[in-house]
């Protein structure tokens, strides 16, 4: 058995550095959070699925099908959290205390924000920022 996977970019397209609109496709369980070494045992994550356009709303395509791409966050929904803000991104408001969590993320489906992709140390893309797109 083989101790480390084949280089693989994953299932999903890393697109260039800029501006794009993101439509929402759904949560799914992601991998476990790092182990910081503080004690606590690494939590798992949740994997946001976006599909990809460019900002005239043409499809980004990639290998000549519509593109997708992800990002993780961690469970918290807190409104300082990356998931809080997201969930706020997506629904243009933010989350109520005690709101269905479920509920809210059915609710997302479908919905459009502006993601943004940066490089900032010269070492890949990254997402930036999820935000509010009208």
């Amino acid at each position: 058995m083989a101790l480390f996977n084949t280089p693989s970019s994953g299932n999903f397209f890393r697109p260039a550095a800029g501006q794009y609109i993101g439509r929402f496709v759904g949560h799914s369980v992601g991998p476990m959070g790092k182990d910081f070494g503080d004690g606590k045992p690494p939590q798992e994550q949740v994997r946001w699925t976006w599909e990809l356009f460019n900002l005239d709303r043409t499809p980004v395509l990639h290998e000549g099908q519509p593109a997708k791409v992800d990002a993780l966050s961690s469970k918290s929904t807190g409104p300082r959290s990356k998931g809080g803000s997201w969930f706020a991104a997506h629904l243009k408001r933010p989350l109520k205390e005690g709101e269905d969590m479920e509920l809210a993320s059915q609710e997302c489906i479908g919905k459009e924000v502006m993601l943004i992709y940066t490089d900032p140390d010269g070492n890949g893309v990254r997402l930036q920022a999820v935000l509010t797109f009208s």
